[in-house]
């Protein structure tokens, strides 16, 4: 570190021109090819991507995202002649654009129910032939221009969708309220504004390179199209904060009566490289998203992580070489008053920090118990959090996805604004009649306000045709209620009303969003470990047929090594059975109370077991009664051979210990779970049962 410091600031000027000529290069070669985003994502196995699917191979034309152009009045009705002439002409206008699929008109008979009662507020359902994420920026922005022709002579016109949502994303430029934000903190803290300015001039430039980089990359990899400004308010947190820690410390360099290039290399060397390896950190965590195994988020992971990587390098060594510009001149004029009449510091120490400080030493208790209660107090919303998606409610108040959405709440109710959809294949009219009859069963389901008529589009070729129709709910997209009535149609009422064979599908919008939340809070919750807790029962059996050792540790037949010490008892599962084995004490240490349960790794040799050491022989031997040798003290050679696989150990037993049946027949018997019990009077073990 302090090699790679003292050249950034020996060639100071090559690599602030180097980074200048990277900026420029990157940001008119980005602008020029432009960007591929896609906010594409594949949830296989939920009913709302296989409605897509269906829908994308059946009927094709009706498989596009759909829009809603919402069109109100304060002033007469929408059903005058001018008003109707006007909207009419502008639907016109849209289905004409090459991306349209087709217009359902409020003024057609499909669209009579898109009027509402007060005759001021309707809508036209917009199907477009291809999904939002396929449709560029541009695309977006024209389709929203065209249907905004029709907002004259005291018509509003507003669109909702997620095209109308990409023709209005809001602005890079708008995190500059951040920036001023961090330049007043950094102003209070350094008391200079060339300091205040290094930090967010360095972490600038990181980033505007790394926007760069992430467009250029989303042509290769699939990026959703919000990485852009979520890299953008990750680096500038975290570039904000490096360039702050080495600032900080070539400016205490400063004070001690460093020279320039001293403090630049000191403050690298140490600020530095906590620099470097918390950006390794951030960046390994980001990319830790790939853990959860969700497409969706990789191209996230990895522009957020360009985004730190460029902020660490930057921090590294654009920023010694701007201090090497700069150099007394980021300290403060008092401290450069006194820098100069010679009066040194020797103490970092700042003053209110330092009493703060010494107050947590005084109380510790009391202020330890003040955080403890705050951060519960902070806390307390994560117990009502619900994972899911925004719905356009959520929209800055200015857009246009945000009125459209308060015009169809007043007009319809919230509900409009996120339609669920049943989709299903029709091969005969019985299906057809069947799909019939779960509409009418839906629209009697308490919860829902509407259902449209079954829409049946013929298959080409003679292939199955499919079956739309429409749900609005009472509450919007993101209101639990609606996704208790997802949950309640997709498992109750739907499978009790359909029959000839019929699969009804529930898709939509809404209902992608909720399956995407639904499967992200699965692989976000995995266990630590496949079965990595002792478990009492066997899953495959049921709770009648359990063995009265429930809840001691089970071990399969494929371990080599016993668990245990002495004659304590554990259970060896073989051939289905359950059966209590003595482990010998030839065995190191005691092993973890899980080894052998699902989820452990298998040990299948023999280390971790020692051999067999000599035993005392006499009355210490008889008084521990365990280990190699029996109450009598002789040897227990069936000690050692307990450790090994017990077929194994069953023919070693019979070719070795042949002519001595009965003392074999008995250390059999222990170990199938009998433990010998001294007789004073014969002076010979009885077996008795252990239990």
């Amino acid at each position: 570190m302090r090699a790679l410091a003292g050249w950034c600031v020996a060639h100071r000027r090559y690599v602030v021109i180097g980074w200048a000529v990277a900026l420029i290069g990157l940001t008119v070669l980005s602008q020029s090819i432009g960007s591929s985003y896609k906010d594409s994502f594949s949830l296989n196995g939920t009913q709302s991507f296989d409605a897509l699917n269906l829908l994308q191979k059946v009927a094709p034309k009706a498989s596009g995202d759909r829009e809603q152009i919402v069109v109100a009045v304060k002033q007469g009705k929408l059903a005058d002649p001018s008003v109707r002439s006007q909207v009419e002409t502008m639907l016109a206008k849209v289905a004409a654009l090459p991306d349209v699929a087709s217009v359902v008109s409020p003024y057609g008979t499909k669209g009579a129910a898109q009027m509402s009662r007060s005759g001021q507020i309707a809508f036209a359902d917009v199907t477009l032939k291809k999904q939002a994420e396929k449709i560029t920026v541009a695309e977006s922005k024209q389709f929203v221009r065209v249907a905004k022709t029709g907002a004259t002579n005291g018509v509003q016109v507003e669109l909702e969708g997620q095209v109308a949502k990409a023709a209005n994303q809001a602005s890079i430029s708008s995190t500059g309220f951040g920036a001023l934000a961090a330049l007043i903190v950094l102003l209070l803290v350094f008391g200079s504004l060339l300091a205040a300015t290094l930090p967010l001039l360095t972490a600038g430039i990181a980033l505007g390179s790394s926007l760069a980089i992430i467009s250029l990359l989303s042509h290769l990899l699939s990026v959703a199209s919000f990485s852009s400004q979520l890299s953008l308010l990750i680096g500038l947190g975290v570039g904000v904060d490096y360039a702050l820690f080495i600032v900080t410390r070539f400016r205490q360099g400063l004070q001690r009566g460093k020279s320039k290039e001293q403090a630049i290399v000191d403050a690298v060397d140490t600020s530095g490289r906590a620099v470097m390896f918390a950006g390794i950190t951030v960046c390994i965590a980001l990319l830790g998203m790939f853990a959860l195994g969700v497409s969706f988020l990789y191209g996230v992971a990895i522009a957020a992580s360009i985004a730190v990587l460029c902020t660490v390098i930057a921090a590294l060594t654009l920023l010694p070489a701007l201090l090497g510009f700069f150099g007394t001149r980021v300290l403060g004029r008092k401290a450069r008053r006194t820098l100069a009449s010679g009066q040194l510091t020797t103490n970092d120490e700042s003053p209110g920090w330092g009493r703060w400080a010494r107050t947590l030493k005084d109380r510790p208790a009391l202020i330890a118990a003040a955080a403890a209660a705050l951060m519960l107090v902070v806390a307390v919303p994560f117990f009502s959090m619900r994972l899911g998606s925004a719905d356009a409610g959520s929209d800055p108040a200015g857009s246009t996805t945000r009125k459209a959405y308060d015009l169809l709440a007043t007009g319809f109710g919230p509900g409009y604004n996120g339609p669920l959809q049943l989709v299903a294949q029709i091969d005969n009219p019985a299906q057809k009649a069947a799909f019939t009859k779960v509409t009418a069963a839906v629209a009697k389901t308490s919860g829902v306000v509407r259902v449209t008529a079954p829409n049946v589009i013929a298959g080409q070729g003679g292939k199955p045709g499919v079956a739309i129709a429409d749900v609005y709910p009472i509450g919007s997209p993101q209101d639990a209620s609606t996704t208790s009535l997802l949950h309640r149609l997709r498992d109750h009422v739907v499978p009790s009303s359909s029959s000839a064979g019929v699969n009804v599908l529930i898709g939509g919008q809404t209902a992608i969003f909720d399956d995407f939340a639904t499967v992200l809070s699965r692989v976000a919750l995995v266990p630590l470990a496949d079965g990595g807790v002792p478990q009492p029962a066997d899953p495959v059996r049921s709770s009648a047929d359990e063995p009265a050792h429930r809840g001691r540790v089970v071990r399969p037949h494929h371990r080599r090594v016993p668990v245990g010490l002495g004659c304590e008892p554990v259970w060896d599962r073989q051939d289905g059975a359950d059966r209590s084995v003595l482990a010998g004490d030839d065995v190191r240490d005691r092993l973890r109370p899980v080894d052998g349960l699902p989820g452990v790794p298998r040990v299948t040799d023999l280390r971790g077991v020692a051999p067999a050491r000599r035993q005392p022989r006499g009355r210490d031997a008889r008084a521990r009664g365990n280990g190699t040798h029996d109450h009598r003290g002789r040897r227990d050679h069936g000690a050692r051979l307990r450790s090994v696989h017990p077929r194994r150990r069953a023919r070693h037993r019979a070719l070795r210990f042949r002519p001595r049946r009965r003392r074999v027949a008995r250390r059999a018997d222990c170990a199938l779970g009998a433990r010998p019990r001294p007789d004073a009077a014969r002076g010979e073990g009885e077996l008795v049962a252990a239990a």
